[in-house]
């Protein structure tokens, strides 16, 4: 089946509609996002890291929708949000790439390095620092910027995204 090349909506739209087909792949150049179901339970808000359930049947709706982060569901990041997507509504994520706006708590005094992994955070929006020397998770998020902090504080900082 080819790949569908015309796009009802932009990677920062979101919709109350179907429109996209719900687990639809789509390239930007290099960046990979997927169109997705909000079953989080509340809107999301960019940037924010979300995951798959992984209590969902894995052939009928594991990519289909996202979910907050749970201590449960913490390796099956989904991506990353392009857009404020309401509960029960549609929007892009970004699976694969770089993002820029990637929503992350930096503890106080620690410094989140070039290369560092990061992961969910449980009832978070945001990613944190993996203090493992190698990912926790295949899905993760890899920063490309330093960040240090004297307070907990959660800010935007660009990362690799690798959800897919």
């Amino acid at each position: 089946m080819p790949e569908k090349e015309l796009f009802v909506h932009a990677i920062t739209a979101s919709s109350t509609t179907d429109d996209e087909g719900v687990g639809t792949l789509r390239w930007d150049g290099d960046d990979l996002f997927r169109w997705v179901y909000n079953a989080t339970g509340s809107a999301t808000v960019v940037g924010e890291v979300v995951f798959h359930d992984m209590s969902a049947d894995p052939d009928a709706t594991l990519i289909d929708s996202i979910f907050a982060a749970a201590t449960a569901d913490l390796g099956m990041m989904a991506g990353v949000c392009m857009s404020i997507i309401a509960d029960e509504s549609y929007g892009w994520i970004q699976v694969l790439g770089v993002c820029t706006s990637v929503l992350v708590l930096e503890d106080t005094g620690t410094v989140t390095a070039i290369g560092d992994y990061l992961k969910g955070v449980n009832g978070g929006v945001h990613a944190t620092l993996d203090s493992s020397t190698q990912p926790l998770y295949s899905r993760n998020l890899q920063a490309l910027v330093v960040m240090t902090s004297t307070q907990a504080v959660t800010a935007t900082m660009a990362c690799v995204v690798n959800c897919l």
